[in-house]
């Protein structure tokens, strides 16, 4: 009876060091499953930190490019309306008509082209970049400035257009430097 139970009993043992070594590599396997996940997830946080700081500095150049385009365009406006309210000589227009632009062309590509990924900057910053871009016109608009026109209403006109491009380019200034904020402090954590 002996040699019966003694294979019975070697194949037994044999049985229960399999499954010890099959419940060792089993939690080894599911420790580095977890080890991976993390990995996983903090490899999404960088990559999402590392966006957020390109996405910045693309917003960052694009309203510094329109504040500029901005500043332009009120400059050459502001020269056309001195030059209307000279009232010894006639206005350009008052000879052969004129268009003259009922904004400032400004870029909207960082914005349209990135509206999904603005919950990186939070709900503030988010909401006043939707509320500026929102006063931003690509495509050209023009007022005609006829012949015939007064030039009280041309006045009146530009004096509009003016007004509202300075009011466009109010909150420019403010966004650009928070983004350059976010650029630099992304990129101090980067390089410590």
């Amino acid at each position: 009876m002996e040699t019966y139970f003694t294979p019975m009993i070697l194949t037994l043992i044999g049985l229960v060091v399999i499954v010890i070594f099959m419940l060792i590599g089993f939690n080894r396997m599911l420790k580095m499953q977890r080890e991976q996940l993390k990995n996983i997830a903090e490899d999404g946080k960088t990559l999402q930190k590392k966006e957020k700081i390109v996405l910045a500095a693309a917003f960052a150049n694009e309203l510094t490019e329109n504040k500029i385009k901005g500043e332009a365009f009120v400059t050459i406006y502001t020269e056309l309306l001195r030059t209307l309210r000279e009232m010894e000589r006639a206005a350009p227009y008052e000879q052969t008509g004129d268009f003259i632009h009922q904004h400032p062309p400004l870029s909207r590509t960082t914005f349209d082209d990135n509206v999904e990924k603005l919950s990186l900057f939070g709900p503030k910053l988010a909401g006043d970049l939707t509320t500026t871009y929102a006063a931003f016109r690509s495509e050209p608009q023009y007022f005609t400035l006829e012949t015939t026109m007064p030039r009280a209403a041309a006045i009146r006109i530009v004096e509009m257009v003016i007004d509202d491009a300075q009011k466009t380019l109010e909150p420019i200034e403010a966004l650009a430097a928070a983004m350059n904020v976010i650029v630099r402090d992304g990129n101090k954590k980067a390089d410590q």
